[in-house]
């Protein structure tokens, strides 16, 4: 099967990383995919340390989103069963606390993605959609509405953007956002996802516990092939049993999400968005991949490029809130206000369209776009209702 390495050309992470010798395993932190390979980001401001920061299994760097005595400590690529031991290692040594975390700094978790086929990213990236809203429900409203890490959902991203990202590289790497808050930007150059999520903190239990839910998709996603998930998630019929899918996928870490306020409303709406677009995905092959290509850095470009999305004309009619644009870059935002707000989907399309035909992209400081309330139990029910008759007129799904 075709890796990421045969489709990018990586450089082997196994060459970066330090010996397991070198790390301990810590005795209070059990990692349910223990030898899935992270690296960590860990932005720290008020850093009074003068001296060239050291560490093993640390490099350290600056970062001018941070203010004042900063550093960014990234970690080797490691195994996530010794990072609990690493990261208490580190905190304690450079006595590293709360104080030294602001609403600027994140803990970014970077994934090793290079020996999955494209069929298990596809599974990763269409588990993290169905479940982006409860994961930041845990993770809380401020990091939502944070914009270096803006929720798939606000930019009207799918999973579907995957098959894209490695069959027609160059011009859909054009129209990714790297603040995105699952970011797949760094495949091309490190072959890893970047979970951008999490915000800034040395709470050793709260970061394990981050890791765990990671380790959980991932398990989950190189056990099933992508058309088993894709009927799973087809197979759900009502929101009473949604909660299934939470318990395959994250197994003893499910009772995290599963008590959380709007859990299932918030679950709901991510397995109904996943249904949308699998109406239309027996049009996608699984077996194009695309040549090996070299990174040029045009990735990070702020592209003010509304994503495609995957959702069809036989849901143009439902009541259900619609994507929301990825930044408001567009200057349209009183616009929007004064105007009708869009019920279908080929009204939200066309009102995307104008923004994009009429605005400068770099006109302002973008911001995140503006929440959009979840649909009603009884607008999902309809949902799946319409689902499952165009399923039924649909025999190649």
């Amino acid at each position: 099967m075709t890796t990421m390495r045969d489709v990018w050309g990586h450089r082997d992470v196994a060459s970066l990383m330090l010996s397991d010798r070198n790390y301990k395993l810590h005795p209070n932190y059990k990692m349910v995919n223990p030898d899935l390979i992270v690296g960590l980001e860990l932005e720290i401001e008020g850093w009074d340390h003068p001296e060239e920061p050291q560490h093993r299994g640390f490099s350290f760097t600056s970062d001018g989103s941070l203010r004042g005595a900063s550093v960014e400590a990234i970690t080797k690529p490691t195994r996530s069963k010794f990072v609990p031991h690493l990261l208490e290692s580190f905190f304690s040594h450079f006595e590293v606390s709360q104080k030294n975390y602001s609403e600027r700094c994140s803990v970014h978790v970077h994934v090793n993605c290079q020996d999955l086929t494209k069929q298990q990213l596809r599974n990763v990236c269409l588990i993290y959609q169905a479940v982006e809203r409860v994961l930041f429900s845990w993770i809380g409203e401020v990091r939502e509405q944070n914009i270096f890490c803006i929720p798939w959902y606000q930019c009207n991203i799918s999973s579907r953007f995957v098959y894209k990202f490695l069959s027609d590289t160059d011009s859909t790497v054009r129209r990714w956002q790297k603040y995105t808050a699952l970011n797949l930007l760094p495949l091309r150059e490190q072959g890893t996802i970047e979970f951008r999520h999490l915000e800034g903190t040395c709470d050793l239990h709260r970061i394990t516990t981050w890791l765990n839910f990671i380790g959980s998709i991932f398990r989950c996603a190189c056990s099933l092939t992508y058309k088993e998930l894709r009927a799973t998630i087809a197979d759900m019929n009502s929101v009473s049993n949604y909660g299934a899918f939470i318990e395959q996928v994250f197994g003893e870490y499910a009772i995290e999400l599963i008590s959380l306020p709007s859990y299932r409303e918030n679950l709901a709406t991510g397995i109904v968005d996943c249904k949308l677009l699998l109406i239309d995905d027996n049009k996608v092959s699984e077996e194009t991949v695309s040549a090996p290509v070299q990174a040029d850095g045009i990735g990070n470009e702020i592209a003010g490029v509304r994503y495609d999305s995957a959702i069809v004309d036989e849901f143009d009619d439902l009541a259900i809130p619609a994507p929301a644009p990825a930044y408001e870059t567009w200057g349209t935002v009183a616009a929007a206000q004064e105007a009708p707000p869009p019920t279908t989907t080929a009204q939200l399309l066309a009102q995307l369209d104008a923004m994009t035909a009429r605005a400068d992209p770099f006109a302002q400081a973008f911001r995140p776009a503006p929440i959009r309330p979840a649909p009603t139990a009884e607008a999902i029910e309809r949902a799946t209702a319409r689902f499952e008759a165009a399923i039924r007129r649909n025999p190649q799904f």
